[in-house]
């Protein structure tokens, strides 16, 4: 009897999701959250009720599982030819490959149905691993569903508007979209604030050159004077002491000359030109 309920209520849930994928995410969002609050207030009719952590892993799964049956063409291939044995050691199921398209980016993934969850999980080699179940095998997210870009801004703002890599990273840790990198790239460069702060400053126009540096002349006769930082040099006495070279470069050959010069003052600049 808890089954059928169950069941009941994933397809209300499932038949409102249909009709409101034309809507925004966030008019989405809001729907599958009052629906998740409807079907937890016939459950436990006069009860307060919080979501617990595991409450919450559950809701997701079942969006997971509701989006995959509606954006992923292959998913009746793969639940169809998934046996008890393939379900419970996640294992890919290797006849519903021979029924996919070759051209379909499933194949690379060796998927699986686990009847566990009802979602189908990317094939891998980490069932020894210490990681969680999310990370060993993660769960398959089409692309052109709207929630794909939901997971993507939610990763992209919990890590405080990080970078692609970044962003592909976290996401890797419990779901694998299908449209891999491309699909993150999309959504960072739809990100106002990253618009914002990631805008390259306009350059102004340089000016037209002076007419002293395109006109043929001799060697430093238009050039330019300057002086570099200071150097300690020893005097006579063994004293260190500072000293300046004075560089004069010649604005039609770029040749450069250097004087020495042992003050910044008025006096020591004609010397330096002699």
């Amino acid at each position: 009897m808890e089954d059928k309920s169950q069941n009941e209520s994933v397809h209300e849930l499932q038949t409102d999701l249909s009709a409101s994928l034309s809507l925004p995410p966030t008019s989405l969002i809001s729907t599958v959250k009052k629906k998740k609050q409807h079907i937890t207030a016939k459950r436990q009719i006069g009860v307060c009720h919080q979501f617990s952590p595991s409450n919450i892993r559950s809701a997701r799964i079942a969006l997971y599982s509701i989006m995959q049956q509606l954006f992923l063409p292959e998913f009746r291939f793969i639940k169809g030819s998934t046996t008890p044995e393939n379900s419970t050691s996640n294992l890919p199921v290797e006849s519903s490959s021979k029924r996919i398209k070759k051209n379909s980016h499933l194949l690379s993934l060796s998927p699986f149905f686990g009847k566990d969850d009802d979602v189908i999980r990317v094939g891998g080699r980490l069932a020894n691993s210490p990681f969680s179940v999310d990370k060993k095998i993660p769960i398959i997210i089409p692309k052109t569903s709207p929630l794909a870009e939901l997971l993507i801004r939610e990763s992209h703002l919990r890590n405080l508007h990080s970078g692609l890599q970044m962003t592909f990273f976290a996401l890797r840790q419990t779901v694998w979209i299908t449209g891999g990198i491309a699909s993150v790239q999309r959504v960072i460069h739809k990100c106002k604030p990253c618009i914002r702060f990631d805008a390259r400053i306009r350059q102004p126009l340089m000016g037209d050159l002076p007419a002293e540096r395109i006109v043929e002349s001799f060697a430093f006769q238009f050039t330019e004077m300057d002086y570099c930082e200071p150097f300690y040099t020893k005097d006579s006495s063994q004293k260190l002491q500072k000293s300046y070279a004075a560089i004069f470069i010649c604005f039609t050959t770029k040749a450069i000359h250097l004087e020495p010069v042992e003050n910044l003052n008025k006096e020591d600049c004609p010397d330096a030109l002699k």
